[in-house]
């Protein structure tokens, strides 16, 4: 017998052998090539590039496919790397428009604590503005008081004027009259009774000029305590109207103040409102973009997972068409031819 694997010529087809019968020994020519049962040429891989012509056209869907995959996964992170910036500089401004919400906020407080200061301020000036007025008053009651005084003693005054002239005028009479007796020398009755009556005369005189010393006295003192008190009440008026005119000026300003307060923060409360609902926006685009981000990345995953799933059944089509083109080679249909022989030869 010819050694395993040794056969003369070519290896005969199935179809040179006629139905039902299987060829000698001695008819088939020896096989130059891998042992039938040998399967190292079965796993040594291909060449990249060479492969069965059935499974080029598979290799380059794979291979586009692939490129695609990729290329739409780079987009996604391409997209994904400018969500997550935009969703950054999103924060970042989020962030500076609540310093500026709270700068605001603060601002306000500042505003509302001023505006209260102000009207304290304000009452206490208008306290002070009553104290005065009241001041001005009693200062003008006690020179009306004063002034009444002041007649009264200038009307005494003049009664007593009146009086002295009457006193002069009767003393001047009983002193001619007196004269006159004493000129004649005849001693009368009523000469005692004359002489009496002016000294009661002359006592009452003085005792009126005394009076009237006394009440001119009076007087002056009162006309200087009136004139210092109208010097004393003209300047308390002159220092409470210029008084009055600044705090009228400082009430003016208080008020300027206070409503530019309201206004001011009138306005800031707007742009809190405002600030308030651009975060609300802005914090809805943030999840939006979350979602958006979260959504890509799901679906570059669900890319990936078909690729890798598209791969691998196209990596065993490939493998089934190799196992197919390995099964019906030239070697398997030796190992077909010889397994006839084999079981000839032991039978």
């Amino acid at each position: 017998p010819l050694p395993w694997g040794h056969f003369p010529g070519k290896a005969p087809s199935l179809g040179h052998f006629p139905p039902g019968k299987a060829p000698s020994l001695g008819t088939l020519p020896s096989w130059k090539g891998p042992f039938p049962g040998d399967t190292s040429q079965l796993e040594r891989p291909l060449p990249w590039g060479h492969f069965p012509g059935k499974a080029l056209p598979q290799v380059s869907r794979l291979k586009q496919a692939l490129q695609e995959s990729q290329a739409e996964r780079e987009n996604v992170l391409l997209d994904k790397e400018v969500l997550l910036q935009r969703l950054h500089n999103l924060e970042q401004e989020m962030d500076a428009r609540k310093r500026s919400q709270d700068d605001r906020s603060r601002h306000v407080k500042t505003l509302e604590e001023k505006s209260k200061r102000l009207e304290v301020e304000l009452d206490e000036e208008r306290s002070t503005v009553e104290l005065l007025t009241e001041r001005v008053n009693r200062s003008r009651d006690q020179i009306e008081q004063l002034r009444a005084e002041l007649l009264q003693e200038r009307s005494s005054r003049q009664d007593l004027e009146c009086d002295k002239v009457s006193l002069e005028r009767q003393n001047k009479e009983l002193k001619n009259r007196l004269a006159s007796s004493e000129g004649q020398h005849r001693p009368s009755s009523n000469v005692s009774q004359l002489e009496a009556r002016l000294e009661e005369l002359q006592d009452q005189l003085q005792a009126e000029e005394r009076e009237k010393n006394v009440l001119l006295s009076s007087n002056r003192k009162l006309e200087r305590k009136v004139k210092e008190l109208t010097i004393q009440i003209d300047d308390e008026r002159q220092s409470v109207s210029n008084q009055k005119d600044q705090l009228s000026l400082r009430v003016k300003a208080l008020k300027r103040q206070v409503d530019e307060a309201e206004e001011e923060i009138e306005r800031l409360e707007g742009a809190r409102k405002k600030a308030q609902r651009e975060l609300e926006e802005q914090h809805e685009l943030n999840e939006q973009l979350q979602n958006r981000v979260k959504a890509l990345e799901k679906e570059a995953w669900r890319r990936a997972a078909r690729s890798a799933a598209d791969s691998s059944l196209q990596d065993e089509q490939l493998s089934s068409d190799e196992e197919f083109d390995s099964a019906y080679g030239p070697s398997s249909i030796t190992s077909l031819l010889n397994e006839p022989n084999l079981q000839t030869s032991s039978c």
